[in-house]
């Protein structure tokens, strides 16, 4: 490890904001506070600007981690943390040190939040933050808050079209609020009409819409964004039965350090989120489980 690197561990407090649970585990809580913890370098404490909404503090040498991230809350929050997934990383540059943050989302904690040293705290949506200044690294961590993480994927081959978009219309009306098209059987001009389709209907729940693989097609029907991969399979999949599969170990170790959100795939259900994220998973994909 370069000696210059300072490693830091950041935890993302997350809290539901909707009145009742969803039916399935379809949005991540909305609310966060990020807060950049434990820098460790030689051994030695190393003193960083502290800015609203971050606190930093050393890490002890022999201290994990989530160890650091788990004191520093309990000193400056007075709060346990009880469950706490690994996430991202990124190695940030600033002028004055070059940080690897290892970014954990914290969904459940013990005591009551509060600024042990009189911080003024709130709670905030990634996507409407009115707290500044913002840390230049957190930049990336905002935009990947936004991503729900569960991701499903169209079967117009298995369902049909018209069963697939009242399927669609009622995973919608449950909280799904990210879609891939992907239909390599459908000619280019079927996959045009079911994409227009699916973005409207998608649009009006405040639904994203990706398409698979074909960037134009994309812009044509107004679509989010493109697919291009995810990490798969990680199960045995119904679709190809015998295939070598990665189980979640080896998933685990291809997504560590990952500084981009990776959705698992293959072979799993809505049961399977607490398994994805504890090996590092922003969420899963679903293909005929989600309809």
């Amino acid at each position: 490890m370069n000696a210059c690197v300072l490693e830091v561990a950041v935890g993302v407090l997350l809290r539901r904001l909707l009145a009742k649970p969803m039916r399935s585990p379809s949005t991540l809580p909305r609310g966060g506070i990020p807060m950049a913890v434990s820098c460790w370098r030689k051994g030695r404490k190393v003193n960083l600007t502290r800015v609203s909404g971050s606190f930093r503090a050393a890490k002890l040498k022999g201290e994990t981690l989530l160890h650091a991230l788990e004191r520093e809350l309990h000193e400056e929050l007075g709060i346990k943390i009880a469950t706490a997934y690994p996430w991202l990383t990124c190695l940030h540059v600033y002028t004055h040190a070059t940080v690897r943050l290892s970014f954990f989302r914290i969904t459940a904690w013990q005591g009551e939040l509060h600024g042990k040293e009189n911080q003024q705290l709130g709670w905030q949506t990634p996507a409407n933050l009115t707290v500044s200044p913002m840390l230049p690294a957190n930049t990336f961590v905002l935009r990947a808050l936004q991503l729900p993480p569960v991701y499903a994927i169209s079967n117009v081959a298995e369902l049909g079209s018209e069963n697939f978009m009242e399927r669609l219309q009622v995973a919608l009306e449950n909280g799904l609020r990210l879609v891939q098209v992907r239909e390599p059987g459908l000619s280019r001009e079927a996959m045009r009409e079911l994409s227009l389709r699916v973005v409207k209907l998608a649009h009006t729940y405040g639904a994203q819409v990706l398409i698979n693989s074909d960037i134009e097609l994309a812009s044509e029907v107004g679509a989010n964004g493109v697919h291009l991969v995810v990490l798969s399979p990680v199960l045995p999949t119904r679709s190809h039965p015998g295939a070598a599969h990665l189980g979640w170990q080896a998933f685990a170790r291809m997504v560590e350090n990952s500084a981009i959100p990776v959705y698992a795939l293959g072979g799993l259900c809505c049961d399977d989120m607490e398994m994805a994220w504890q090996h590092g998973a922003h969420g899963i994909a679903l293909l005929r489980q989600a309809w």
